[in-house]
This record gives structure tokens, C-alpha cells and sequence, in this order.
């Protein structure tokens, strides 16, 4: 594949369990994010794109493979899939583009406790500081990458002791659990590897005779609530939507969430509800802003190298997150079963160079950014994809799917939520069921699946839910001939 006018370059910035509401250009007026905004003002900012599922590996598949969770085989953390060459950096490298991935990858488990099944397996840098994963990996060309999210290693380690990092700085001054500032000026931080290594890239890596596709791939801000103590800023926040008492018409798993005796591996002794204050709810908020904030800077640099380069006009940027963080929300944090709009409806933000500062309420699955990408650069959409092109406007979403699996032996259990204009359904595989009304309660404070003016909505998203899940049923391999 030779360089030519139509050849367009690609880069994914993409964060780990950032929300929709922490980004100035979504409204919020209390947080600093110029470069994400000006994306936001030089593309289309979508209001309503939902993951396939809210955890950090499911969902990342299904962005890179344009598939759901029950299709791609990677239906949470910790699954172990074989590489069948079918992600996005596969496809595009068999068009002739060169790939490269800095930051985090996801793709492999990291708890892997020997590194014989998992290459990303944190083992491997314990084991060899400059322990580099195999070019190629999950179609990746260059790898620069990063591992776990408190103490990070992966190529990230090495680069950190040899600028003059120590492991003392990564200690917290907690004030609460999971929360309290890193001993560690932001130049040493992992955002700032990650911004550095792919203005590297941009500028100096890659083979300027062909087109790229880079991901650009942020931890932050991802829990534990530890930015740099630089980055520390005594700042105002919005507060949680709502309080546990939003949880009384909810399943029982809700409230052992909130009391803390809830996670994806069973139940533990109910306890107090994690300590949680008002003062650590607002720390962990403005904490969180304080690393959204350092993203934003090396986004900057990014878009700056980009512009340097002279081919900012011929790149297509997608910002966007893997899932949200439920940041106190109706009293619980973190990410799982708990499908509020916090989680589940993140980012997306989508810069070609055609529609300036438009604002999108189109119905949009992350699993759409392939055939999006591929529509883009004008190469066939893969037969397995699952996804709908948003350059096709002749093929509008109606509804996205959720999926979510637990795992973890007597444990497991599935729910699915169908989303729409105006309802959010979801069905747990118990069948239990609870719908919110969007349209009249934004703020979801009240599952109303009960209430009887509302029957013949749940018997219709019922029959909905059943016919997409048979619509979308695997078409990973190809069918090749009639027997």
C-alpha cells in the first residue's frame, strides 16, 4: 500500500473508566480539559455512545474487534483468548498501514502469577525491567505499554527509573481507601509516558512513507484516586447523583455493594459502606479531575506533534472511553453490575475533518468505531463485525446492548441491558428485571419495572431484548460453502 491522498492516518485515544461528565465539553464547567474540548469543536461529540460491557477487558475487545462480549469470547477480566487475527490493528496492518500501541493494552490478563499463559502478565518486568512483548501482539507492530494502575510497570518501569523515578514515589498520603496523592511530579507519571512515547511515535518511530494506526491509551483515571501531588488542586466538584436510598427498588446486590461486603468473588461480611464520607467523596472527585486534567495536557502534546508533522488535516482522531466509574452515584463507586448511566455511557468523540462542532443524540455503540474506521479509510468492513458504520447513514442504531458476566464459579451470573430513546431494560439471567425511564428520570432514581403503567414497555423491551440477542448471535467465522 503506497501513500496517496486518500490514505488517512488513525489515532485512538483511549481512557480507562473515564466518565462522560468529567470533560468540560459534555458540561462540565468545573474542570479544565482545552484539548479534549477543542477535538470536541473541530468534530462530532456523540451524547449517547454505550459500551458493550462495563469492564476494562471485555469492553476493549469489542472496541478493537467490533464485536460483543458473548461473540469476541472475552466476557470479563482475566479471560484468556486466543489471538485469531481479528482486531482492528490485524485488519488494518493486513491493509498496509503500520500499527503501534502506547499505554495500556488490556488485551491479556495481567495476574497471570507465572507469565507462562499471559503476556502482559506483570511477572515479566518483575522478572526483566527491559522485557519487551513479541512485535505482532494482538496485531501490533510497536508497544510501548503499561500494566496495572497503582504501582505501574510494563515498558513504563524502565523509562521511570532511567528519568529518575523510585518506588517511594508511588507511596500514597491516603486519606481514605483507595485515595490520597502519589509523591511524584507529573513529568514522571504514567499519563506523561504515555503522551511522551506517542509524540515519539508520531515524530520519530514511524515510517512516514505509509499510513499508521496508533493508540494512544491513558490508565487514568482509572481507580485508586492517586494522582501526582503536583497535579493537586483545591477545586470545587458536582457531587454524586443522588444516595443509597435510590437502591430500595433495586436487586438485593445494589445495596451489599454499598455496605461493602459485595465484589465479583463472592460475598464478604457486610461492613460499613467503605468508610465513605462526604469529605472523601469530594476528595476522590477532584482527584479524579486532577488526572483527567493531566490527560488533557498530553492529549495537547499529541494533537501539537500531529500538527508539527504536517498531517493533522489527514488523521482521524476517536477519543473515547472503555467504561465509566460510578463515582458515588446513588452511594456506590467503582464499575460492575450496576448498569447506571455513569458507567455505561461514556465519551466519544470522533475528528475527520468534515463535521466541525456538531453535536450527535444518536443511539451509538462502541462497537461501531470499526466499521466507522474502516468506512473511513475505505476498506471493507470485516464479515464478523457487529457493529453499525456511523459514516452510513442509511443504517442508524435503534438500540445498544450491555453485556455483563461475572465469572467466578458459583458466583457467575448475566445480566443484558437494552438501551433505547427513551427506556433503559435490563434482565438479569434469574429473570429479574429492571427498566428506567430515561426520558422522565435522567437521573435513573427509581427502577420502575414494577409499576403497572409501565407492563406493556417491559413486556415489548422483553421481546426486544430476546430478538437482538438472536440477531447479534455469533458470526465470528465465515461460512465457506453450503456442507
Amino acid at each position: 500500500m503506497t501513500n496517496n491522498k486518500n490514505e488517512k492516518n488513525i489515532v485512538i485515544i483511549l481512557c480507562d473508566q473515564l466518565r462522560k461528565d468529567c470533560i468540560g465539553a459534555y458540561g462540565n464547567p468545573l474542570i479544565h480539559t482545552p484539548h479534549i474540548d477543542q477535538l470536541a469543536a473541530e468534530g462530532i461529540r456523540y451524547e449517547r455512545c454505550y459500551v458493550t460491557n462495563p469492564l476494562c477487558m471485555a469492553s476493549r475487545f469489542s472496541i478493537f474487534t467490533g464485536m460483543y462480549p458473548r461473540n469476541h469470547g472475552v466476557w470479563s477480566n482475566g479471560v484468556l483468548a486466543k489471538d485469531e487475527g481479528k482486531t482492528l490493528p490485524h485488519y488494518l496492518r493486513r491493509q498496509g498501514y503500520q500499527t503501534a500501541n502506547v499505554g495500556k493494552m488490556h488485551f491479556e490478563p495481567t495476574g497471570d502469577p507465572t507469565g507462562t499463559m499471559s503476556a502482559e502478565a506483570k511477572v515479566h518486568w518483575q522478572r526483566q525491567a527491559d522485557h519487551e512483548i513479541e512485535q505482532g501482539y494482538w496485531g501490533f507492530d510497536t508497544i510501548k505499554c503499561t500494566i496495572g494502575h497503582s504501582v505501574v510497570t510494563g515498558n513504563y518501569r524502565q523509562w521511570f527509573l532511567e528519568h529518575g523515578g523510585s518506588d517511594n514515589m508511588f507511596q500514597v498520603d491516603a486519606s481514605g481507601a483507595h485515595t490520597g496523592p502519589m509523591h511524584m511530579p507529573e513529568t514522571l507519571h504514567c499519563t506523561s509516558y504515555v503522551g511522551e512515547m506517542a509524540v515519539d511515535y508520531i515524530q520519530e518511530q514511524r515510517d512516514k512513507a505509509r499510513p499508521f494506526f496508533l493508540t494512544v491509551s491513558f490508565p487514568d483515571p482509572h481507580f485508586p484516586f492517586t494522582p501526582p501531588s503536583e497535579s493537586i488542586q483545591n477545586r470545587e466538584v458536582h457531587r454524586p447523583i443522588g444516595d443509597e436510598r435510590d437502591l430500595e427498588t433495586r436487586p438485593e446486590r445494589y445495596r451489599q455493594h454499598y455496605e461493602g461486603c459485595w465484589s465479583r468473588s463472592g460475598l464478604s461480611g457486610v461492613s460499613t459502606p467503605d468508610g465513605i464520607n462526604e469529605q472523601l467523596t469530594k476528595e476522590r472527585i477532584a482527584y479524579t479531575y486532577d488526572m483527567v486534567e493531566l490527560i488533557d495536557k498530553n492529549v495537547g502534546k499529541v494533537v501539537a506533534a500531529l500538527k508539527q508533522e504536517g498531517i493533522y488535516e489527514e488523521t482521524i482522531i476517536v477519543f473515547l472511553s472503555d467504561h465509566g466509574e460510578l463515582l458515588g452515584d446513588h452511594g456506590l463507586w467503582f464499575k460492575g453490575p450496576f448498569l447506571y448511566e455513569g458507567l455505561v455511557n461514556v465519551p466519544f468523540i470522533l475528528v475527520d475533518q468534515q463535521s466541525r462542532g456538531q453535536v450527535s443524540e444518536a443511539l451509538v455503540s462502541t462497537l461501531d468505531l470499526m466499521p466507522t474506521l474502516c468506512d473511513a479509510v475505505e476498506v471493507p468492513v470485516p464479515h464478523y463485525n457487529d457493529g453499525v458504520s456511523l459514516l452510513d447513514s442509511s443504517k442508524q442504531r435503534r438500540q445498544c446492548l450491555v453485556e455483563y458476566r461475572n465469572g467466578f464459579g458459583d458466583q457467575d451470573f448475566c445480566v443484558y441491558a437494552l438501551i433505547n430513546k427513551n427506556y433503559k431494560f435490563i434482565r438479569y439471567e434469574d429473570g429479574t428485571y429492571e427498566l428506567n425511564d430515561l426520558e422522565k428520570d435522567k437521573e435513573e432514581r427509581q427502577n420502575v419495572a414494577s409499576q403497572s403503567e409501565y407492563q406493556d414497555v417491559v413486556q415489548q423491551m422483553t421481546n426486544n431484548l430476546l430478538s437482538y440477542l438472536m440477531q447479534t448471535s455469533t458470526n465470528r467465522f465465515p461460512q465457506i460453502c453450503g456442507n
